[in-house]
This record gives structure tokens, sequence and C-alpha cells, in this order.
């Protein structure tokens, strides 16, 4: 069954990932739309239905840094597939400005 309303884009950005307040380390997406993500997460021990908080890293500093919760929609051996709780303006806003800054105006989606 296919439940995407919007087009992934691929984008590797580092994320930290939290449940209940712990982290469980930092990781990796693979892609992401405005509606989730999939996280490059093996081996967290995370489950279907888990609520998590993910901190979005746009610098190395860790200074500037965007939480978003979701809840984990799929488990597989390589990751995670979260849905966000809510669609969140600000969250689009600074992935739109690191795709911008990241891929030249010509990159495409994983659609195209």
């Amino acid at each position: 069954m296919h439940y995407r309303f919007d087009t992934r884009t691929k984008i590797h950005m580092d994320v930290e990932l939290r449940l209940n307040g712990f982290s469980l380390g930092c990781f990796q997406t693979r892609d992401i739309d405005s509606m989730g993500v999939f996280i490059e997460a093996p081996q967290t021990g995370l489950h279907l239905h888990d609520v998590i908080e993910i901190d979005f890293l746009f610098d190395a500093t860790g200074r500037d840094t965007h939480t978003q919760r979701g809840v984990v929609v799929r488990c597989a051996e390589d990751g995670v597939a979260v849905m966000f709780v809510a669609e969140s303006v600000a969250l689009c806003e600074a992935l739109g400005d690191q795709l911008f800054n990241r891929y030249p105006p010509g990159y495409t989606t994983l659609a195209s």
C-alpha cells in the first residue's frame, strides 16, 4: 500500500534521536518529505508506534537545530520510517534552506 502524499527528497542530514528524553545517538536521514523521514538508524531498539523526538542538526556545532516529534511507522534492519506528529512550517523552511544550500538548482527528487 502506498500512503505517501508528497515526493520524498533524498538528503543526508545529521539527526539526533531521543526517546522519553534519552538520547539514542546521532544518525543520518536518507530521505524526507513534509509528512515524515527515513532515518538510517539500525539497532536503536525503537518499536512501531514509539513517539520520538528528532533533532535536525543543521550545522556541525549543534547550535542550529530544529526539534520535531514523530511516530515510528516502520522498522527495518537499516533504520526507521517516522511520520511527523504535525506539519511544521519552521522545519519545512529550514529544510528548504538546507536543500538550497547543499544542492544545485537542477537537483531532482527521487520521483524525477
